[in-house]
């Protein structure tokens, strides 16, 4: 299932990527004599397996007055020829003892479709029953489908900055990476994801960020965004120096 669908289901401008390396072959596969007429299935598929690797990541268990939940980051790196379709992400939560304690089977990812060495970035959390103390690791599987569909461009994105919504002495605080994205391509763009990141000064990761544009912009338009994470460890928000946005849209489909 498209990452897409997902997102408009669950609800939660940001690095955009784009396809390439399309090759497509045509293959005669029947002609019917008595009309004269050639019957030809062309083959879209890409004749390349895309290659991921995981950039960075992070992961935290946390305990608030209202849950307790363990959480997830990463960034997917397109290290591959040809763009890559994540058709399916899913991250696993393990405690201590070597059992599964939580799983997420639709986290956010910003953007879905890679194109060669672009980044995308993950956002998961999940409630967990245990102590957080009994939390070992998460691990990320993913499924990729190599594409040629056209699916996204890049938009750029400006005036970004990250806000801490809570006073520091909190254990936990929601972040936000605002800024405005501006529509530079010369369609009007229609779902717009957000993606965003945060480093310490060291570019060593600590969270990402989401957020989902439903409003079309015309060429040249822009529009506002806030593109948020909850409830990270406040001593791990403090740590970011640095931010990376990524801004996306998916044509409009009549």
């Amino acid at each position: 299932m498209r990452k897409l669908l997902m997102v408009l289901f669950s609800t939660s401008l940001l690095a955009l990527s784009a396809c390439g390396g399309n090759e497509i072959s045509k293959e005669e596969v029947n002609q019917n004599v008595e009309d004269d007429v050639e019957s030809v299935d062309i083959n879209t598929e890409v004749n390349e397996e895309p290659k991921l690797k995981t950039a960075d990541e992070a992961s935290y268990a946390i305990k608030t007055e209202f849950t307790k939940e363990v959480q997830y980051y990463a960034v997917i790196k397109n290290t591959g020829k040809v763009a890559a379709d994540l058709d399916d992400v899913v991250i696993t939560y393990t405690g201590k003892d070597g059992s599964v304690i939580a799983m997420d089977e639709v986290p956010y990812v910003a953007p879905y479709v890679l194109k060669p060495n672009q980044e995308a970035y993950v956002m998961s959390s999940s409630p967990i029953d245990v102590e957080p103390e009994e939390f070992d690791k998460a691990e990320m599987n993913i499924s990729a489908i190599a594409t040629g569909d056209n699916m996204v461009e890049s938009v750029d994105t400006s005036n970004t900055k990250m806000s801490i919504e809570s006073d520091q002495t909190e254990k936990t605080s929601d972040a936000t990476i605002s800024g405005k994205v501006i529509n530079t391509l010369k369609d009007k763009t229609d779902v717009v994801l957000i993606g965003g990141a945060l480093y310490d000064e060291n570019d060593k990761l600590l969270a990402t960020t989401y957020d989902m544009i439903d409003s079309v912009l015309s060429p040249n338009q822009s529009v506002g965004f806030e593109s948020s994470v909850q409830d990270v460890p406040m001593e791990v928000l403090l740590k970011a120096k640095k931010l990376k946005v990524n801004a996306s849209y998916y044509p409009e489909f009549e």
